[in-house]
């Protein structure tokens, strides 16, 4: 009997489990604003791997003339320049759709929105500024009627 005892496994200790650092509501809603970037972007990746990259087309190179190298190109004149089309990149709209919500996700999580009691104080210096002009044109108004009415014009 006593062999069975003795071959019993033993536990290993346990490891006291370490509390977290407790953090702010703010810090906490951009962790997790971080965290759902990194996973779009990480699922973005994800679903272009298993795709082919698409190819719009390819951007011709320009043929070299046969011209003598000390022959200069004829200027054109400003009128002769209406017809001619700019070279554009073309953009893939495809590519830029599916990016679309990655990059807004991004710029979202860097505004620095502003707290109640900041918006709290702008908001009373704003009416404080309503009521002084209020009654700065109030008195305005009564000294110009009092003029006009001794000027005998009113």
């Amino acid at each position: 009997m006593s062999n069975n005892k003795d071959k019993k496994p033993t536990k290993a200790p346990k490891e006291p489990k370490v509390k977290a650092e407790k953090l702010t509501r703010a810090e906490r809603k951009e962790q997790r604003a971080q965290l759902k970037v990194e996973r779009a972007a990480a699922m973005f990746q994800k679903r272009k791997a298993k795709e082919a990259p698409i190819k719009i087309g390819s951007v011709k190179e320009p043929t070299a003339v046969d011209e003598a190298p000390t022959a200069e190109k004829p200027k054109k004149s400003f009128f002769s320049r209406k017809g001619e089309k700019k070279d554009k990149d073309r953009i893939n709209w495809k590519l830029a759709f599916r990016e679309f919500p990655v990059k807004m996700a991004k710029e979202v999580s860097r505004i620095r929105w502003a707290r109640k009691g900041s918006l709290g104080r702008k908001f009373l210096i704003t009416i404080l500024f309503i009521i002084a002009f209020a009654v700065f044109f109030f008195c305005l108004d009564e000294i110009l009627s009092h003029v006009l009415k001794v000027a005998h014009i009113i």
